[in-house]
C-alpha cells in the first residue's frame, strides 16, 4: 500500500471550528495535532483568497496558503511534511517555521529530523513519524474529495 500525505504538524490541538472553517481534516496524537493538505483545496483558497499559490521549494504545498492556514489556525511553530512511496521506494521532504522563519530548510528524508525540530520524543523503538501515528495515515484524499 502506498503512503501519500501533505500535511503541517505542529504541537497542540487546534480549534476545530477554524478547522472546519477552512475545510481541513486534522488528528491529534501524542500532543500534536496533524492537519492534512491538498493541493485542488489549495488552489479553491488561492482563487478565494486572491493570493499566490506557488511552490516554495521541492514540497509542492509550501506555498502561501499553507502558510495564510496556520498563521489563522494560531500556530508559532509547524513542520510541512510530504510523503510519496509505495512499496518502500519513493520520498519524503520536511522542513519547519517558526515565527515565520525557516528554522529547518527543506530537507529530503528529513521527517523525522523536523518532527525532533517542533518537539516530538521518540517512544522506545519507534522514531518520531510512529511515535505520532503518522503511519496510520496512507493519504487525507477522503477529506478532499469535492476539490477533485
Amino acid at each position: 500500500m502506498g503512503h501519500h500525505i501533505e500535511a503541517i504538524v505542529a504541537k497542540g490541538e487546534i480549534d476545530k471550528e477554524l478547522l472546519n472553517k477552512f475545510e481541513l481534516p486534522c488528528v491529534t496524537h501524542k500532543g500534536f495535532s496533524i492537519v492534512g493538505l491538498d493541493a485542488g483545496h489549495s488552489d479553491y483558497w488561492a482563487e478565494k483568497l486572491s493570493m499566490p499559490n506557488e511552490s516554495i521549494g521541492d514540497i509542492i504545498l509550501n506555498c502561501p496558503v499553507t502558510h495564510y492556514f496556520a498563521k489563522e489556525l494560531g500556530l508559532e511553530e509547524y513542520a510541512i511534511i510530504f510523503t510519496d512511496y509505495f512499496g518502500g521506494v519513493g520520498e519524503q521532504y520536511a522542513m519547519v517555521y517558526s515565527a515565520g522563519e525557516v528554522v529547518m530548510e527543506e530537507t529530503e528524508g528529513g521527517i523525522n529530523q523536523a518532527l525532533k525540530v517542533i518537539g516530538v520524543l521518540k517512544k522506545g523503538d519507534l522514531d518520531e513519524f510512529d511515535t505520532i501515528c503518522l503511519g496510520q495515515y496512507r493519504s487525507f484524499d477522503e477529506s478532499f474529495t469535492k476539490y477533485f
